[in-house]
């Protein structure tokens, strides 16, 4: 009986054992060790003249280009160092034509791209990406340029918050990055949260102003 009974005790104690180990493995899968991954690409659309009206860099220029194929495509990767990098790409598209008072048409398609690097933090489902350090821009202003009456077609990186955009407008290239828009931020270049949703994310808060 005593064999019996020392079996019985070491079954149980074992079952106990292994049980114990099951919840911390549980609890640990629901944990995931800290923060869930956000390492990825995620992509923002905003089509047609209606929503791109007064959301462009560029100003009265870049207006007169909306049309209903124009689109600002924001692309964002989040990387695993905890750095990212933030396109912006505007695209004219192929209906962006305007017609003189003689009815002939002249071709406004333009394409301006600027891309932001920067570092971001993660709290729970907010991402907050950090005022950007650094930003790369590519601009064809197409008939503006050749016209010699707009911005101008040119590209580069910038590292001064300060830098003056295009044209000699008096925004700052590095305001640019807060917000779905190309319009610089009345901030400046500042945090910017956002929350992901599959592939896509959005702006908690969005600035709009120029």
């Amino acid at each position: 009986m005593k064999t019996n009974k020392s079996r019985k005790k070491v079954i149980s104690t074992v079952l106990v054992l292994a049980m114990i180990v099951s919840c911390f493995a549980m609890l640990a899968g629901c944990s995931g060790g800290g923060s869930k991954s956000v390492v990825g690409t995620y992509t923002n659309v905003i089509t047609g003249a209606d929503n791109l009206n007064g959301q462009l860099h560029g100003g009265g220029f870049a207006n007169t280009t909306l049309n209903d194929t124009a689109a600002l495509t924001d692309t964002l990767v989040l990387n695993e160092d905890n750095t990212y990098t933030l396109t912006k790409f505007y695209d004219a598209g192929e209906g962006a034509v305007n017609t003189g008072e003689d009815g002939s048409e002249v071709n406004v398609r333009i394409k301006i791209e600027f891309v932001y690097h920067g570092e971001y933090a993660v709290d729970g489902d907010t991402v907050t990406l950090k005022a950007c350090t650094s930003m790369d821009y590519n601009e064809d202003w197409g008939v503006f340029d050749a016209m010699g009456v707009g911005p101008v077609t040119q590209q580069g990186t910038i590292t001064d918050p300060t830098a003056t955009a295009n044209a000699g407008l008096t925004s700052s290239y590095m305001a640019t990055f807060p917000g779905m828009s190309m319009s610089a931020s009345a901030e400046g270049n500042v945090d910017q949260q956002i929350t992901l949703n599959g592939s896509s994310y959005s702006y908690v808060e969005v600035n709009l102003d120029d």
